[in-house]
């Protein structure tokens, strides 16, 4: 029951991170909105915060890695678990890239939305000063983020803008 209770909590997650609405998802559970919200709500909140701050400290008595880590290790390592599982799976007769051969590689529009996400985290305390590492990490990303977008779009402006990331992150 308790991994069954996993595995949907799962895909509440999932649906949320595809910005599927909170109604659609209660309707699909067959619950009101706000009762679904409640339910889920720490749940995506714990999920949001192990995506910006994936490592916990780590104790003296920590098991190491695993009360070290966030989220599931293969988070981490996200081809080397791919690959170890497709291994698997081969092993067992279900064919190569059993696994990870219908996965969806992640869209430009979809890291620009982790970006953004990101960075709404990042100053969700308008009174604090973000982490200087943290904000340092999404400034390097934003700015490879828009040298890709220049690359793909070959104008003038996003290379502007791109030049001008990399020196802020610097």
């Amino acid at each position: 029951m308790r991994q069954a209770q996993e595995v949907l909590t799962r895909a509440v997650l999932f649906e949320l991170a595809r910005h599927t609405s909170w109604e659609a998802i209660a309707e699909q559970l067959d619950m009101k909105t706000q009762s679904a919200h409640e339910r889920y709500r720490k749940a995506e909140q714990r999920w949001k915060d192990a995506l910006h701050e994936p490592f916990n400290r780590i104790p003296s008595s920590a098991r190491f890695p695993y009360e070290y880590l966030r989220l599931h290790e293969a988070a981490y390592e996200p081809i080397k678990a791919g690959r170890d599982r497709d291994e698997w799976a081969q092993e067992r007769g279900k064919g190569e890239r059993a696994v990870t051969g219908g996965l969806p590689t992640l869209s430009l529009l979809d890291e620009v939305g982790q970006l953004v996400e990101g960075l709404r985290y990042l100053y969700r305390d308008m009174q604090k000063y973000p982490d200087p590492v943290a904000r340092l990490r999404l400034t390097e990303r934003k700015a490879a983020l828009l040298n890709r977008i220049a690359i793909l779009g070959e104008r003038g402006s996003e290379r502007g803008r791109a030049a001008v990331a990399v020196e802020d992150a610097q």
